[in-house]
This record gives structure tokens, sequence and C-alpha cells, in this order.
């Protein structure tokens, strides 16, 4: 099970303009960080931290990957952010365990900035197989505090505004204030199924796992 959070309690504070200096409510802030960090994973279906990932893709996935005229074929991997590919092997014999890797700049080469594996396509028609992709992705733990992943801006943004408007709503409720008072700084309250502030679901667009397919 994953423990670390996405966001530290000053950029909470940064959400709610509290004063500089103003600890009287740090314990709880630090609960609302990791409720929120919860809802974040569960909404993108991704632990988010480093790893090792193997996918595998179907002849029908490289038959799609390989478009006509395309210079180049395409395969987005699911785990986010790529750091790098340990190895391609296509699947001959039977498996891939007896199988030699390919070599990055000759058969593939990588784009980490798009999450993907690229393949040439006068190659793969050549050895039309199923593909075993072996790599690395996610994000590291702060080495001065084991209990923050550093994830990008919009990961720890989301974090913060929910984590924000949660302790707001309950610092509400126990003083007896109506829910439609101390939303300023926030641009829209409205709470999803998901638990989700709508401003922090904004954040995540584009970084939720797919159910189906193999499009990341």
């Amino acid at each position: 099970m994953t423990t670390t959070k996405f966001c530290t309690i000053d950029q909470v504070k940064a959400q709610l303009n509290t004063a500089d200096g103003f600890t009287g409510d740090d314990a709880a802030i630090e609960q609302h960080i990791v409720n929120a960090t919860a809802l974040i994973r569960a909404f993108t279906r991704r632990d988010w931290e480093t790893g090792t990932h193997t996918q595998y893709f179907d002849t029908q996935d490289i038959n799609i990957a390989i478009r006509p005229g395309s210079a180049m074929a395409r395969f987005t991997l699911k785990e986010r952010p790529l750091q790098s590919i340990t190895s391609v092997k296509y699947h001959t014999g039977g498996d891939f365990t007896n199988t030699d890797a390919l070599t990055v700049d000759v058969e593939y080469r990588v784009d980490l900035a798009a999450n993907q594996l690229i393949m040439y396509p006068s190659y793969m028609s050549r050895n039309l197989r199923s593909l075993q992709v072996v790599y690395v992705a996610g994000y590291e733990v702060d080495v001065t505090d084991t209990n923050l992943l550093l994830v990008d801006a919009n990961l720890a943004a989301a974090c913060a505004v929910q984590a924000a408007f949660s302790w707001r709503r309950v610092l509400n409720e126990t003083s007896g204030k109506s829910q439609k008072q101390d939303r300023k700084g926030f641009a829209n309250y409205k709470i999803g199924a998901n638990g989700l502030v709508a401003e922090a679901q904004a954040m995540l667009r584009g970084k939720t796992r797919l159910l189906t397919g193999h499009n990341g």
C-alpha cells in the first residue's frame, strides 16, 4: 500500500491564504493531505511511485500502430511518467524468455515527454509479433521528506486545492457556519461522486488510466 503524499502543508496554506507561521491546525491539515492524495490515486487509477512495469502489445495493437504513410509507430505506455525503457522484445519460440532484447536507437526510440515507445514500421512489418516492453515509470520520493512524492505541478496543486477545501469545509461545519461561507480562493466548489472538488479534478485531466485499450 502506498503512503506517500502529493503536497505539503505549506502548499495547502497557500491556498488558504493562511498567515506565515501559523501551525495551530497542521496536524489536521496533514490528514486532509493524506485523504486528498488517496482520492487522487483512486481517481487516476495510478499510484505514481517509481516502479518497474511490464506491458504487452499484441499483433492487433501493432497493426493499429503501423499507420499508412507514417514514418514511426508509437506505443503509449500505461504508467507515467516514463523514466526509461529496460527492454523491448518480440514474442518468438513460444515466449519472450529466450529472445534477445532489441537495441535502442536501432530498432526503437524513446519519447519520454510523450510516454511512448517509437518503433520503425519497416522493421515491425518484417517481425510482426506480440511485443513485451519492460520500463521504469513514476515519481521519486523526496530525499529530505520520505513521506512526500515529488509529483508534477498539476498533481501537487490538485492535492493542495482538495486538502484546503476539505479542511475549510470541516472548519465551517464545526463552527456552525453555512457551507456558502469562507470559500474565497476556490473557483469551483462542486464536489463529484468521487469526492474531488471540481477545481482539483480539472487539474487531473489527461492523467487518468483508462480501463480498456493500450492508449495509456
